[in-house]
C-alpha cells in the first residue's frame, strides 16, 4: 500500500498530540497527518474532503468526542476512527459510539501502527 491516507490527530496542543502525530507520520500508510486542537475545528472541516483517518483523544474533550465521532460517521463515512481512551468504560463506550478501533493510553506504537494498517487496508478492500 502506498502512503495515501490524510489522518488527523483531534488532540489538546502539546506533547502527547505531537507524539501521536509522530507516530503516524511513520506508519508507512500516511502520507500527511494534521494536528486539530478541537473537536469544533474538526467538525468544521469535515465539509471539505475529510481525512481517511481520524485519532481521536476522547478523554481530553469529555461529551464532545461523542458528538464528533458521530459527524465524522454521518459527514465521512469512509474515514476510520481510532479513539484514545483511558479506561475499559470509556473503551466500551467508544465501541458503541461506533470506533472502529479503540486503544487505551500507554499503548504501543506497534499497536498503533498495525491498527492504522488494518484499518486501511480494510477500508482498501471495501471500495
Amino acid at each position: 500500500m502506498q502512503s495515501v491516507a490524510v489522518a488527523w490527530v483531534v488532540a489538546p496542543p502539546g506533547r502527547l498530540g505531537e507524539g501521536w502525530r509522530a507516530l503516524l507520520l511513520a506508519t508507512q500508510e500516511i502520507a500527511d497527518v494534521r494536528q486539530v486542537d478541537s473537536t469544533s475545528s474538526a467538525q468544521g472541516a469535515l465539509e471539505v474532503p475529510g481525512p481517511d483517518l481520524v485519532l481521536l483523544d476522547a478523554e481530553a474533550f469529555g461529551d464532545a468526542a461523542w458528538v464528533l465521532l458521530d459527524r465524522v460517521r454521518a459527514k465521512a463515512p469512509h474515514c476510520r476512527c481510532i479513539v484514545l481512551v483511558s479506561s475499559v468504560h470509556q473503551r466500551r463506550r467508544a465501541l458503541a459510539a461506533g470506533a472502529d478501533a479503540v486503544l487505551i493510553k500507554g499503548f504501543l506504537a506497534a499497536e498503533l501502527s498495525a491498527t492504522v494498517k488494518h484499518l486501511l487496508t480494510r477500508q482498501e478492500g471495501t471500495e
